[in-house]
C-alpha cells in the first residue's frame, strides 16, 4: 500500500496467506490486524505516524520487521 494516505488499515484478517506486508507513506497512528497473519514473514512500515503495533505475538513465521 503506497501513497493513498489511509487513516485506518482494515481486513487484513481477509488476506491470511500474505507472506509480505509493506505499507509506506500512510497516515495510520496505529498498526492493528496483524493477528490473523500467521504466515507473515516480512513487515515493512514506512514513513507512517505509527506510533503503536497490535497483534505480533500470532507471527511465529515473522523474520524481517522493518520500522
Amino acid at each position: 500500500m503506497f501513497l493513498f494516505n489511509y487513516s485506518k488499515i482494515q481486513a487484513l484478517d481477509a488476506f491470511t496467506g500474505l507472506t509480505t506486508l509493506v505499507i509506506c507513506q500512510q497516515a495510520i497512528q496505529e498498526m492493528e490486524g496483524l493477528t490473523s497473519l500467521v504466515h507473515l514473514e516480512c513487515l515493512w512500515l514506512c514513513e507512517t505516524n505509527i506510533s503503536k503495533i497490535k497483534g505480533l505475538e500470532n507471527n511465529k513465521k515473522l523474520q524481517k520487521l522493518y520500522l
